[in-house]
């Protein structure tokens, strides 16, 4: 019986790469040229950096519309007559945001940097209660629920993802973690942005329950407090702790962008292939242009669209729709493709795959002076054919290093559940997430249109043109969906 299986799923994706073939020449449409103008267009001034809320980031949306419309895209929603998917947010930022040590002020963005969603409507006090590397080891066993509770990490404040996932499972008020002064220098360089940390979007009504994280500074704490540092890093430091955390909250509208390209066959089911438009704004006066993160997606997918919308009206009838989705509030918490799954103009159980493009312009110090390479998440999870057609596809066409570092569960950025393919992963719907990796301008003003690598952009998009193409194209309705 395994024997067959095997040979009927070889079968499956022989047939699929043999309607690949017909692709190629549509392919070729997708050129740098029209991938530089993209990018450029959406790191532009003039989008302001595409903040969720902001009138750049409508300005982006009516540029992506636009394309859209010019590229042929049918509109889904509103009897067919809209691309736009509006949806509303609560933006909840901090009103007050006061943390006192030992009877000593700290402030917000110089001596710690506060994140989270806590409302406290009073002052509290309490004691820190300084959590040991015993203790850490197993903290499923602690007792901390409603408390303040500390730990040392003298490494990146960007790791330690998984440690807080658990600590936060056990609801405590307050989570602080304890860093080397140039480690917080550096995360606050990296955001320019710390008197607005602690701001959120969440889907209305509010869906999570408040609590707070805060990134503190070693040395401003061995200051205030009286201790040593050694002490600090020993179980049994006594500190009092008086914090008042009181938010104001605003509605916010935006929009997803959905165009898509109707399928022959309906029970065949629906290609999703997305990337989010939005990124971090204007901070303090400093534009966060977004080039890699994600004008690099955007200008992908709009020329995937094209290459695509050629082949249709070339006469090429696709046995499966395919749904071209911009969201809006990547960078917020997945907020536009959590929306999407819960308001799908197509049934989820129709969704056949995501195909998710997030950063693929750059390249990540690790394959510095080897381009050719694309970290790929989540391929071989929910479905082995899907991984099957992916890493053939690549093979006959593209010749791409496929990395898959970041495929790990337990890898500690966590990055399989930090893009909008998770919204579809956690429905059940397999996915593919392209990523070019971490690299110096993430999240940096930095990140600019000059410093993509336009001939890399257009090989990693062809690759998800590819795959699209062999499971659209194929006769039959594949079976791509979890297997049991």
């Amino acid at each position: 019986m395994r024997i067959v299986i095997i040979l009927v799923m070889t079968m499956l994706v022989s047939s699929v790469l043999a309607q690949s073939d017909s692709g190629v020449k549509y392919a070729r449409q997708i050129d740098t040229l029209d991938l530089k103008k993209y990018v450029y267009k959406m790191a532009s001034d003039e989008m302001e950096g595409r903040k969720t809320g902001s009138a750049g980031l409508e300005k982006a949306a009516a540029f992506i519309e636009s394309q859209y419309r010019s590229i042929g895209l049918q509109p889904v929603l509103n009897n067919g007559t809209s691309y736009r998917q509006e949806f509303e947010l609560v933006k909840s930022s901090p009103e007050i945001n006061h943390i006192v040590l030992n009877g000593q002020a700290l402030i917000n963005g110089v001596d710690y940097i506060f994140e989270g969603d806590m409302d406290m409507p009073q002052a509290k006090e309490d004691t820190l209660i300084l959590l040991s590397k015993t203790q850490l080891e197993s903290p499923g066993q602690l007792d901390i629920k409603d408390k303040v509770v500390a730990f040392t990490r003298l490494d990146d404040p960007f790791k330690n993802f998984s440690l807080y996932k658990k600590l936060t499972e056990l609801k405590p008020d307050l989570i602080i973690q304890i860093v080397h002064t140039q480690s917080l220098e550096a995360f606050l360089g990296a955001s320019q942005n710390s008197g607005e940390r602690g701001t959120y979007m969440t889907l209305n009504p509010f869906e999570r329950k408040g609590f707070g994280r805060v990134y503190m500074d070693m040395a401003r704490l061995v200051k205030v407090t009286g201790y040593t540092r050694k002490d600090l890093l020993e179980d049994g430091a006594e500190i009092s702790i008086d914090y008042h955390i009181r938010r104001k909250k605003e509605r916010v509208k935006t929009s997803n962008l959905l165009g898509v390209i109707a399928g022959e066959q309906a029970s065949n089911g629906v290609v999703v292939i997305s990337a989010h438009y939005d990124h971090e704004g204007i901070k303090k006066g400093v534009l966060y242009p977004g080039a890699d993160d994600n004008a690099s997606g955007v200008a992908g997918l709009l020329e995937i669209a094209q290459a695509f919308q050629m082949a249709y009206e070339g006469g090429f009838r696709f046995k499966k729709s395919i749904l071209f989705v911009m969201f809006s509030a990547e960078e917020d918490g997945l907020l536009g493709s959590g929306f999407l799954t819960k308001n799908s103009p197509f049934p989820l159980s129709d969704i056949t795959v995501n195909l998710n493009i997030d950063m693929i312009g750059r390249v990540a110090p690790e394959y510095d002076g080897f381009e050719e390479y694309i970290y790929l998440a989540k391929s071989d999870k929910l479905s082995k054919q899907l991984h099957r057609i992916s890493e053939r596809v690549n093979d006959k066409f593209t010749g791409l290093t496929l990395d898959y570092s970041y495929n790990s569960p337990d890898h500690p950025l966590q990055v399989f559940k930090r893009g909008d393919h998770w919204s579809f992963a956690k429905e059940g719907v397999p996915v593919i997430f392209y990523f070019d990796g971490i690299h110096d301008d993430y999240h940096r003003p930095t990140d600019k249109a000059d410093r993509i690598n336009y001939g890399l952009l257009q090989l990693r998009s062809n690759l998800v043109f590819q795959t699209a193409w062999s499971i659209v194209s194929a006769e039959g309705a594949l079976e791509l969906k979890k297997q049991r």
